[in-house]
C-alpha cells in the first residue's frame, strides 16, 4: 500500500511541477510575480493533480479487472479437470457394481457427457492461460481421463457378452492401457498432481488498487 502511495505522490509532484511551469510561462511577466498570477495558476495545478490521480487509479482498477478475469478462467479450468477426473473414477467404480449402483452410474455418466465438450475446449484454451509445461501436463491428464471413461464404457458393453474388455475399438492393440492403471493414474492426478500444478496459478494475491 505504501509503495503505491509513494508512486501516486511522485506522479502528483511531477504533474504539479509541469503544470506550474506551463502556467507560469503563460503568465504575464512584465512585472514581478503577483498574487493574482498565483491564483490563476493554482486551479489549473489542482485540476491537473486530481486528473493524474484519477488516471492512475483507473489504471490500477483495469489491472485488477484483468487479473480477476484471468483467475476466474483458470479456476474454471481447475474445476472442470477436477470434476471430470472424479466422475471418470466414479463411473469406473460403479461399473464394477452396476447392479447395485445403476442409478448413481447413470447420474454420473450424464454429468460426464454433458461436460465433455467444455472439458475438451478448456483443455485447449489452457495453452493460453498457463505455461507450456502446465499445458502439457493437463493435456496428458485429459487424455487419461477420457480414456478411462472410454475403456469403462467398452467394458460395460462387452461384459454383457463375455465380461471381457474389448480393446479393439480404436486404441493401440499392441500396448493397450490397462483400465486399472488408468483408474489409479486419474486418482493420483486429482488428489496430488492437480493441486500441485494449479496451486501457483490459483493463490490469490491482494488487488493492486488495495495495496
Amino acid at each position: 500500500m505504501l509503495k503505491n502511495r509513494e508512486q501516486i505522490a511522485t506522479i502528483c509532484l511531477v504533474g504539479f511541477i509541469v503544470l506550474w511551469a506551463v502556467s507560469y510561462i503563460s503568465l504575464d511577466h512584465t512585472d514581478y510575480l503577483k498574487y493574482s498570477d498565483i491564483c490563476k495558476a493554482v486551479p489549473t495545478i489542482i485540476i491537473g493533480v486530481i486528473a493524474a490521480s484519477i488516471a492512475w487509479r483507473q489504471k490500477e482498477i483495469a489491472e485488477d479487472r484483468h487479473r480477476l478475469e484471468l483467475f476466474e478462467k483458470r479456476f474454471e479450468t481447475y474445476d472442470i479437470f477436477l470434476n471430470m477426473a472424479l466422475w471418470a473414477t466414479k463411473i469406473s467404480l460403479f461399473a464394477e457394481r452396476k447392479d447395485s449402483k445403476l442409478k448413481e452410474l447413470k447420474i454420473v455418466e450424464e454429468k460426464f457427457n454433458e461436460n465433455k465438450d467444455k472439458f475438451i475446449s478448456l483443455g485447449e484454451q489452457a495453452r493460453f492461460l498457463f505455461s507450456e509445461d502446465t499445458y502439457i501436463k493437463l493435456n496428458k491428464a485429459r487424455e487419461s481421463i477420457l480414456q478411462l471413461e472410454y475403456y469403462t464404457r467398452i467394458y460395460m458393453e462387452s461384459s454383457i457378452i463375455d465380461h471381457k474388455i474389448n480393446v479393439s475399438k480404436g486404441w493401440d492393440n499392441e500396448n493397450p492401457k490397462d483400465r486399472t492403471q488408468l483408474f489409479l493414474s486419474v486418482g493420483q492426478f486429482y488428489t496430488n498432481q492437480l493441486p500441485e500444478i494449479m496451486g501457483p496459478y490459483l493463490k490469490t494475491t491482494p488487488y493492486i488498487s488495495n495495496k
